[in-house]
């Protein structure tokens, strides 16, 4: 009986498009655990998140209303979604 042999090898373009999202989420990680240590520290509550941004991302995001993201921002999120199945399966 002869072995067949599987084809484990990925493109090149799937492990570009992923080692670069994977240093992206990374660095976000590690900017992240930098505001937990410095609010861990004591560090002043609005110099953290003047450094973070993230109150103002929150407070941005809490205030979307349905009507605000319009049909043209769904297709490009939704395409965008497909590719990256697509791209990183």
């Amino acid at each position: 009986m002869l072995r067949q042999r599987i084809r484990a090898r990925t493109s090149p373009l799937a492990r570009g498009v992923s080692r670069v999202l994977l240093v992206l989420i990374s660095i976000g990680m590690i900017w992240y655990g930098l505001m937990l240590l410095l609010l861990a520290l004591k560090v002043d509550h609005d110099a953290v998140d003047g450094l973070s941004g993230y109150r103002t991302a929150y407070d941005y995001l809490v205030a979307l209303k349905p009507s605000d993201v319009s049909g043209q921002t769904r297709l490009i999120a939704g395409l965008s979604g497909l590719a990256a199945f697509l791209l990183l399966g």
